[in-house]
């Protein structure tokens, strides 16, 4: 599940990055359809997961991310020139980047999060 999560993140830095480069691109709409993608493979991998993989820290926080890009997306399709939506955007691929690469360097390291009701 982690693996999954990981991959999630990655590919939703990854878009929202890439339109990033384009000039006079709608950073906006990228955004919000990452941020929607995001939240479904997220909702997807925790309901197939069983209870004791739920990770609900990592759960919590990557709803957390995908709503908070979804809405600062949504700011962007109204106000398609604010800097300061696209720092956000900037900061918040930044931060998944960072997440993500760690949960991949902890798999292949061979260390998982501690699971819900694991001793």
């Amino acid at each position: 599940m982690q693996a999954g999560s990981a991959f999630t993140s990655l590919v939703n830095s990854f878009f929202v990055s890439l339109v990033a480069l384009i000039p006079k691109a709608n950073l906006g709409e990228v955004a919000v359809v990452m941020a929607l993608v995001s939240l479904w493979a997220t909702a997807r991998l925790h309901r197939k997961a069983g209870r004791q993989e739920l990770h609900v820290v990592l759960l919590v926080l990557s709803v957390i991310t995908y709503i908070y890009q979804g809405v600062v997306g949504v700011v962007l399709l109204i106000i398609p020139h604010s800097t300061s939506q696209v720092f956000t955007i900037a900061y918040l691929v930044i931060a998944s980047f960072a997440v993500a690469l760690s949960r991949a360097r902890a798999l292949m390291q061979g260390r998982t999060t501690r699971h819900v009701g694991a001793e």
